[in-house]
């Protein structure tokens, strides 16, 4: 996470933008002393890393991260493709810099890629995808790391509603954007109840489409408060 000086926040989010060394997400600023602090990472990305406190856990900073962001990267897992390889490069020295690497590739879309030591491989292809039925977990050759680029799907409006129980997962999040990206990152989860007043994210394997019995769907919600919104994707079944 490279430091720099700023003069305030705005000049801080404007050399997040500017980054060309890797794909900067979010930035910390402390006013005190102007430091500028950037990110891959943003409060989707870092989750399975538990390192993001709110408050922050240092007096003083200022976080924002970007919110036109198309994609995560999937967690690290111990696998890999077989061949399929669109390039293989043998000078990076880690995951998050192959990572950078597949992102600033300019001649193809890369998709995921394969890391181990100072090797970096990158794909044309996910490991979910019919051409890659040679994705094995953990890999037939040890020690490769997998990770792959995940899109956001489409949600519907937010709505004043609420699915009754059926929760899979119970957050604290900062916001209802948060409570999107980790439903949207969390295998299984079609849709998700938030309330601003603590905070609270409720996730859910259903929706309106699915909910049985159909009175566990409200709408106004039953309990006050609640914000409502399902995935509209291949994923999950919704309403026609």
């Amino acid at each position: 996470m490279p430091e720099k000086e700023v003069d305030d926040v705005e000049d801080c989010i404007k050399r997040c933008e500017d980054e060309t060394e890797f794909e900067c997400l979010s930035v910390d600023f402390k006013l005190e002393d102007k430091q500028c602090l950037l990110s891959r990472h943003n409060r989707a990305s870092i989750r399975s890393l538990g390192e993001y406190t709110q408050p922050c856990y240092a007096e003083g900073y200022q976080y924002a991260e970007k919110t036109d962001t198309e994609f995560y990267w999937s967690d690290a897992v111990q696998g890999c493709i077989r061949l399929n390889n669109a390039v293989h490069d043998a000078q990076i020295s880690s995951l998050s810099a192959c990572q950078d690497r597949c992102l600033s590739e300019t001649d193809f879309t890369c998709l995921s890629i394969e890391h181990k030591d100072s090797l970096c491989n990158l794909h044309l292809i996910i490991a979910n995808n019919p051409a890659a039925s040679d994705y094995t977990q953990p890999c037939y050759t040890p020690d490769w790391t997998y990770s792959e680029r995940v899109k956001f799907g489409s949600w519907t409006d937010d709505l004043d509603a609420c699915i009754r129980s059926h929760n899979m997962k119970e957050l604290e999040v900062p916001d209802l954007q948060a409570c999107r990206m980790m439903c949207a990152q969390t295998d299984g989860c079609c849709s998700f109840d938030y309330r601003d007043s603590d905070h609270q994210c409720l996730l859910s394997a259903y929706n309106r489409a699915t909910v049985g019995p159909s009175t566990d769907y409200t709408e106004p919600a039953y309990i006050s408060g609640y914000r409502y919104s399902e995935r509209v994707d291949k994923f999950c079944r919704h309403l026609d």
